[in-house]
Order: C-alpha cells, then sequence, then structure tokens
C-alpha cells in the first residue's frame, strides 16, 4: 500500500504527493477548472496540479488578521523575543491560520 497525502488522517485517498489540494481534506482546488483535450498533453495536467487548495486559500486570507492580533498582542505586551522566540511565535501565527482554515472547511462541510 502507498503512502497517503498529508490529509491521510482525515480520509484522503491520494498517493503521497498526487493530492495536490484535491482530496476532500483540503477542500478541494480553490480556483478549479474544466480540462479540455488539449490540457492532456500539458505537465501540470500530467501531474495532476490543480493549484493551491481551499484549504490554502482559507489560510492564506485569515493570516494577515492572525498577524495583526500577534502583533497586537506583541506590542501591548512589549514583550522582548530572543531569535528563537520571534521564530517560534511567528510558526504559532502560521499554525493559528491554518487552524481557521479548517474549521472554515469544517463549516462549509455543514452547511452542505
Amino acid at each position: 500500500m502507498s503512502a497517503t497525502c498529508k490529509h491521510a488522517s482525515g480520509g484522503c485517498d491520494y498517493p503521497a504527493g498526487e493530492c495536490s489540494g484535491a482530496c476532500t481534506m483540503a477542500g478541494g482546488p480553490a480556483f478549479p477548472r474544466q480540462h479540455t483535450v488539449a490540457d492532456a498533453n500539458h505537465p501540470a495536467f500530467k501531474l495532476g496540479n490543480e493549484g493551491m487548495s481551499l484549504r490554502d486559500y482559507f489560510a492564506a486570507k485569515t493570516l494577515p488578521a492572525c498577524i495583526a492580533v500577534a502583533t497586537e498582542a506583541m506590542a501591548s505586551s512589549r514583550a522582548t523575543l530572543s531569535n528563537q522566540q520571534a521564530a517560534d511565535f511567528r510558526r504559532a501565527i502560521c499554525i493559528d491560520a491554518w487552524g481557521w482554515a479548517d474549521e472554515m472547511l469544517a463549516a462549509r462541510g455543514a452547511q452542505s
């Protein structure tokens, strides 16, 4: 059995590296398009590349708000961070954006 994509724990059955955001866990492609017969010869078509997933899109849309809230919290606390703490802080902001994206996908699914 081949490895599955990074969303495997949620039920994606695409082989590793082939999901490209097409699985239900990633919400499918953010900007889907219909393929034509001419597309079949294009390298991206053969790789199954649909661009960013809806999950990627949602995370990108929430990231500015996550950064703004976190930056405001840091400014109000007047905390001074080491380089490692600052890197951890930035990573936590990104993880928060993915959390919001997952919640949006869950809410979207609940309304279907």
